[in-house]
């Protein structure tokens, strides 16, 4: 009877073959980047095109990775312009009936209202896993809040415009840069792009601010992971300003992103003030709550300040915006100055570019944002 001969094994080969067994279950069990975005991408979209949107609707997009428990997985934003007729509540019911069959689920679906458009936002997971944030915006008249002034009182008002957002993408940069104007860049810190487009900006000759997320008495939102909120300690605080400072680099100055009750709390808002006096930066106040106590506060402090005059795209439609620059003009021949924040977006960027050589013609000056800080 035929038996294989012996086949002497070595301590060296047992050793190996263990390695590359551990290697191979370790291959097998690391978590990788869990991706859902396609199959979210087409039945979302899907959704969207039976309810009549296209995607020249999508106001603002991204993808982001994020983490939780150390796994990687992959988030969508998106953000559509939708007409006053559109129906939010039958659009969530057809959502979620579509996502039925997967695994996707909508968690949440809160609306809300505001003066001139109300919107909605839906929460998509999977499993644990918050996979997509999907806001519908949908706007009624535009709301009437500026003076309107009976005559031209100043020759050549100072006016200043400020973009916020900054830190996703790339995409706008070129296209700002080519209209030739002194706009300031307002940068989210700690993003992907933070770095790069403050330098770049810098490097054009533009002035670069940092656009810092505080606490937001809303609930409905999203806040930014690195968020300064109220109870936080003084330790806390100035460690969470040193870092975001420190992803935009050369800017003069800091503005609110969000933050309607940390600017409503005058003991938050010192601790930031004192920080800044150290750093020698200015504050623009973004003014999303009329109960701001920035002014006193920074007065107190002793650092310049410089507030919000009017907001040119909560409605991300054209027409909409060039309303909003026209109204503008007429509040700064009306009062000599006027500061304008508006976003990061396509939309708002060509408007800009395609009227702001028109207000100048007209006799407006542009300038820095720090030109106008007290």
């Amino acid at each position: 009877m035929f038996r294989p001969l012996p086949i002497p094994v070595s301590r060296a080969v047992i050793v190996c073959c263990i390695i590359i067994a551990v290697l191979f279950v370790f291959a097998r069990i690391k978590p990788g980047v869990l991706d859902v975005s396609k199959t979210l991408d087409r039945r979302v979209t899907s959704v969207c095109k039976s309810a009549g949107l296209r995607d020249g609707d999508v106001a603002r997009e991204y993808t982001e990775e994020r983490v939780l428990k150390r796994r990687h997985y992959i988030h969508l934003y998106r953000e559509y312009d939708v007409p006053r007729s559109f129906a939010l509540k039958k659009f969530g019911d057809a959502l979620k009936a579509n996502l039925e069959t997967t695994r996707l689920r909508v968690t949440r679906a809160d609306q809300r209202f505001a003066k001139g458009y109300d919107s909605a936002f839906f929460t998509i997971d999977f499993g644990a896993y918050e996979v997509m944030t999907l806001k519908m915006v949908r706007h009624g008249a535009q709301a009437k809040t500026l003076p309107q002034p009976v005559a031209r009182k100043h020759d050549h008002p100072k006016v200043a415009i400020i973009i916020d957002d900054f830190g996703y993408n790339m995409n706008n940069l070129e296209k700002i840069v080519a209209i030739g104007q002194p706009v300031t860049f307002s940068i989210l810190p700690n993003l992907p792009y933070s770095k790069r487009i403050a330098k770049e900006a810098v490097a054009a000759g533009y002035e670069t601010i940092l656009h810092l997320p505080l606490e937001s008495q809303r609930k409905d939102v999203k806040e930014e992971f690195d968020t300064i909120r109220g109870g936080m300690t003084k330790e806390e605080i100035r460690k969470d300003l040193a870092a975001a400072v420190a992803s935009v680099p050369g800017l003069s100055g800091i503005s609110n992103h969000m933050g309607s009750k940390s600017t409503e709390d005058a003991g938050l808002m010192a601790e930031i003030f004192s920080f800044m006096k150290e750093k020698k930066l200015f504050f623009l106040d973004s003014l999303v709550t009329q109960k701001s106590v920035c002014r006193s506060v920074a007065q107190d402090a002793g650092i310049r300040y410089v507030r919000r005059d009017i907001f040119l795209d909560n409605s991300m439609k054209p027409d909409d915006i060039r309303a909003q620059i026209a109204a503008l003009e007429k509040y700064a021949f009306t009062y000599g100055h006027a500061i304008a924040l508006c976003h990061d977006r396509k939309a708002t960027i060509a408007v800009l570019a395609e009227m702001m050589p028109i207000l100048e013609s007209n006799g407006i000056d542009f300038v820095r944002v720090s030109d106008m800080a007290q």
